[in-house]
């Protein structure tokens, strides 16, 4: 509105959400839209399916998953919540608000499903959770788990070196923890850096300043190595975009 203000309507020009909020966060066919008021910190929660009726959570949050802060509230059925102790739990997306009292706020940190897994702290340990919510991998004295499931393969860190490499399903070492950094598999590779550092680009005739992640290589789900370490990536963009990536 003219006071800078944001809303939502339909596609009728019909006001489900008055221009009242600081932002709004919602992603087009998404079930939930949340509302924020920066100076009280307010974070308000409607169901669109109920005609924008307010939802009487906490707060609803998203999560950095593969290359983008994608701004979706339910993914795969639940939706990650946060109490006011920032103890996190996941909210089934079929509830009534009659039934949201069964959230249990017991994890540190939580992710968003994907591909039927989703990855949980609990208590400084790192666990794979299903869709029942059961865990179905979880770290171990000599392996710590870093991220979600991708391609069947589990990001871990070797808890004496410091390195990484990744895990099956089954808790078997299937690539070894050799690596400096590692990124998540996408498209059947994975992006792997011997060091770890951000070199900045100055191409100082057009005044732009470039950061660069590397130097980085890539290595297919056996381990192989596809491409050795000479390249570098912007740091956003570290990952394939329908099979390509920009080196």
């Amino acid at each position: 509105n003219e006071a800078g203000h944001y809303g939502l309507i339909d596609l009728k020009g019909d006001v489900i959400i008055p221009c009242i909020w600081d932002d709004i966060i919602y992603e087009g066919g998404a079930t939930f839209v949340t509302g924020y008021d920066f100076d009280s910190k307010l974070n308000v929660t409607y169901d669109l399916r109920k005609d924008g009726k307010r939802v009487p959570l906490y707060r609803v949050d998203t999560y950095k998953v593969g290359r983008l802060e994608t701004p979706v509230i339910f993914s795969e059925g639940w939706a990650t919540v946060c109490n006011k102790e920032w103890k996190y739990g996941y909210l089934k997306e079929d509830w009534d608000e009659s039934e949201y009292d069964q959230v249990e706020y017991i994890f540190d940190d939580v992710t968003r499903f994907v591909d039927g897994y989703s990855y949980a702290t609990y208590k400084g340990h790192g666990v794979i959770l299903n869709k029942e919510l059961e865990v179905v991998l979880h770290d171990n004295d000599k392996y710590h788990i870093v991220s979600n499931v991708r391609d069947g393969l589990v990001q871990v860190c070797n808890n004496s070196t410091g390195k990484f490499g990744f895990m099956n399903l089954s808790g078997e070492i299937v690539i070894q923890c050799v690596y400096n950094k590692v990124e998540d598999f996408s498209s059947g590779v994975s992006l792997i850096y011997n060091t770890s550092t951000v070199a900045n680009l100055d191409l100082t005739n057009d005044a732009i300043h470039v950061y660069l992640k590397g130097p980085l290589g890539m290595i297919n789900r056996h381990g192989d190595i596809l491409l050795d370490c000479n390249y570098f990536v912007k740091p956003n963009y570290a990952k394939f975009d329908e099979g390509h990536i920009i080196l």
